[in-house]
């Protein structure tokens, strides 16, 4: 038989028909119960980003938040789609309806868009559909990275659409407007768009060494005409991003010694498929590597070569990032995720017989369902966190002002599962320490912590209560707060006697540090909230 029959035909086995299509569908619809079974699930910055969208959406315009936030839609110049779609949708739907949509686009849009790209180079998902789920919790998915995920998405999307391209003049016109459609959204989609494109310019196969400075002028041009839009945001935007280095305290690289130690780079390589805990969320997709691992020592394989060598450029540098620059954090976990989009993009399995094409199909079924059901459960055990903050809440007065602190989980032997991210190879960190964000939408109070970046956020703190805030940070530790690392972070933490009504300590259950200068008022386990005693 000829190569190209039994190529034929496996392609045939592994092309679902009806009875497996619905199959297919019904296993991503089961993978959005999770995001419906609870009311907010643990995913880091996504309070503190919905607050903000409530307070655009009118919240703000009412006593006594109007005393202490304000819109400022001229100072945002990226990041800003989120909070346009967040507030439209918040003036025809409740704001809960509007964080599980954001949910729902953040978590599942990059592999969807990543298999619509897959699609587009091999004619067909088939049951490799099904591996995108594995990327569904990622690091920077649980870390609430919403904007950033989105603009994966979008950049999917617009690449898959483009596809192929070309270097004629309209569509580099094409490629400078998509490049500031994602620029909109967010830097590193406009960022991986551009990858996107040179990886598909590259072609399926490395090209000849006789094509290659055709190649690179094609490269050349894409790249100047995706640089047009960055240069003019730059250029004219009153706050480009990174302007303000919010996080420029944080700005390191891992010491060599953790840098190139085992547990870190495998951490930075599997970020796309870690999410509470490293070595469960490995166990669960392993059956699905181990068949990949498979198919390429059989030459079963077929692969895009160009995005596949832009994926592994991006996975070798990724442990060289430092963990944050400027206005922008978590760089070491961002190019992963971007390569590990690509590779599902690129890759597809394929098998001489529908009975290894059967095995294939369960060993996907099965890895789907197992990583939807831990992660239903480990969302579901966490649901109670959120209950007990509510109840706590119920004893602030409008108008307070709340300090924000979080207890460190080195008190306890054991982290309960679900309130650590583990992603990170500079450290855990807990995936609730935004949930107080909420109390500004139920108790109508001031908190220092929301985000209101310039450039990126169209929220401002007033005048009165700027001593009590800053653009951007996470929640200090209660035993940190002293120190003159966290005082030079957060400097309202100086003299916060003076400056706030309440301290509400998140994670309190996992431990208990004293806090002179106050007393308990109300304690829920998770949440516990203390009066200033001045």
């Amino acid at each position: 038989m000829a190569a190209t029959d039994l190529d034929e035909r496996s392609a045939a086995a592994l092309r679902p028909g009806r009875p497996q299509t619905v199959i297919l569908i019904a296993i991503w619809l089961i993978a959005a119960l999770p995001f419906l079974i609870v009311s907010l699930p643990p995913v880091m910055d996504v309070p503190n980003h919905l607050t903000r969208i409530w307070l655009l959406a009118g919240g703000i315009d009412h006593a006594p938040l109007s005393t202490m936030y304000e819109a400022r839609w001229s100072q945002a110049s990226t990041n800003i789609f989120v909070d346009l779609l967040g507030v439209g949708l918040a003036r025809v739907m409740s704001i809960a309806a509007v964080g599980k949509l954001l949910l729902l686009a953040m978590f599942f849009g990059p592999p969807l868009a990543a298999l619509r790209l897959h699609k587009k180079l091999f004619g067909h998902t088939g049951w490799w559909a099904l591996a995108g789920i594995a990327l569904v919790w990622s690091t920077t998915a649980v870390t609430g990275l919403i904007s950033y995920q989105i603009g994966l998405a979008v950049a999917l999307l617009l690449a898959s659409a483009l596809h192929p391209l070309g270097t004629s003049p309209r569509n580099l016109v094409l490629v400078v407007a998509a490049t500031a459609t994602t620029l909109i959204i967010h830097p590193f989609g406009a960022l991986f768009f551009l990858l996107l494109l040179v990886g598909l310019e590259m072609g399926p196969k490395v090209p000849p060494r006789a094509e290659w400075m055709a190649l690179a002028r094609r490269i050349g041009m894409i790249t100047l005409a995706s640089l047009i839009p960055v240069v003019l945001l730059v250029l004219f935007a009153p706050h480009p991003p990174s302007a303000h280095g919010t996080h420029q305290e944080f700005m390191h690289w891992l010491e060599w010694k953790t840098m190139f130690a085992p547990d870190t780079i495998a951490l930075v390589l599997f970020s796309p498929i870690v999410a509470y805990k490293a070595s469960l969320d490995m166990a669960l997709v392993l059956p699905l590597l181990a068949v990949i691992a498979w198919a390429a020592y059989r030459r079963r394989l077929q692969v895009h070569a160009g995005l596949l060598l832009v994926a592994a450029a991006l996975e070798i540098v990724s442990p060289l990032l430092p963990m944050n620059i400027g206005d922008g954090g978590a760089l070491v976990i961002r190019f992963p995720e971007m390569a590990a989009l690509m590779a599902l993009a690129a890759i597809r399995p394929t098998f001489s017989s529908r009975a290894k094409a059967a095995v294939f199909a369960g060993v996907l079924a099965f890895t789907a369902l197992a990583r939807i059901a831990t992660m239903g459960w480990i969302w579901q055990s966490r649901d109670a966190d959120l209950a007990q903050l509510q109840a706590v809440s119920r004893a602030l007065p409008a108008g307070a002002s709340v300090l924000l602190l979080q207890q460190h989980w080195s008190e306890t032997g054991s982290t309960p599962l679900g309130k650590l991210i583990a992603g990170f190879p500079s450290g855990r960190c807990s995936s609730e320490r935004h949930y107080a964000s909420l109390l500004v939408m139920w108790r109508q109070v001031f908190i220092p912590s929301l985000f209101t970046v310039p450039g990126q956020q169209p929220l401002a703190v007033k005048p009165a209560y700027q001593d009590k805030a800053v653009y951007s940070t996470g929640i200090p530790f209660i035993g940190d707060m002293n120190t003159a690392s966290r005082r030079q972070l957060d400097p309202y933490l100086d003299h916060w006697q003076q400056k706030y009504d309440y301290v509400l300590l998140l994670n309190a259950d996992l431990g208990h540090t004293p806090l002179p200068g106050t007393r308990i008022i109300a304690n829920q386990g998770f949440a516990r909230l203390y009066k200033v005693q001045r």
